[in-house]
């Protein structure tokens, strides 16, 4: 039953966040220059709005959805783990056929560099890591063990989500999304912040978007 709660709470926050969000963006018949970041911040203050609601009616707290400073060792773990995953992720996505999640970007190079760099990292930690993942976790503890390791359910839940919806781009960007996902999941989950995540998750769009560069 904690997981099927987990699962719904999962995916009716997706869908909270997302689905007025488009709306909105679809609405407003808008350019690439424009829609990109008013996706990335109307999502962001939905996701916020809701974290504050949850703050207020069910007993969550901005540090408990990840608001919080994080021990250096996590921070440095996201760029040792980081930067050769990205590398190796971003090389096999192009081996496999697939020209990136950022190919065919027709908008200046800094615009593209801030917003899928930058802001999109830390919009999507936010909704995932911060909002969905915190959410989860409060319904469904524990931890799959993977050898030495363990991944909270929390945590791959929440990876499982984030790579299906990044299905529509290519399968293996899903795949690739599905496994920063799970290690952006795992470093928020033992440091308590989204700051080891939004790093880890900056190196793999930086790799994704220096490779179609």
């Amino acid at each position: 039953m904690s997981s099927v709660r987990a699962i719904g709470a999962c995916l009716g926050l997706l869908l909270v966040t997302y689905v007025p969000t488009f709306l909105i963006v679809g609405a407003m018949h808008a350019s690439l220059e424009t829609s990109v970041p008013a996706i990335i911040v109307i999502s962001t203050l939905i996701a916020l709005g809701l974290m504050a609601s949850l703050r207020k009616w069910a007993g969550y707290t901005w540090t408990g959805f990840g608001f919080a400073p994080s021990a250096r060792r996590y921070v440095i773990w996201a760029f040792i783990i980081g930067v050769p995953a990205a590398l190796a992720l971003t090389w096999l996505d192009h081996r496999f056929g697939s020209a990136g999640p950022l190919s065919g970007l027709v908008i200046p190079f800094w615009k593209a560099l801030l917003f899928f760099g930058v802001c999109a990292p830390i919009q999507e930690e936010i909704i995932f890591r911060g909002l969905i993942q915190t959410a989860v976790a409060r319904y469904w503890s524990g931890s799959v063990p993977f050898g030495r390791l363990s991944i909270s359910h929390a945590a791959l839940a929440t990876a499982v989500v984030f790579g299906l919806v990044h299905l529509e781009v290519a399968a293996f960007t899903a795949i690739a999304a599905l496994f920063l996902g799970v290690l952006a999941g795992e470093l928020r989950s033992r440091s308590g912040s989204l700051l080891p995540a939004v790093v880890v998750h900056v190196l793999f769009n930086f790799g994704s978007f220096f490779w179609n560069r």
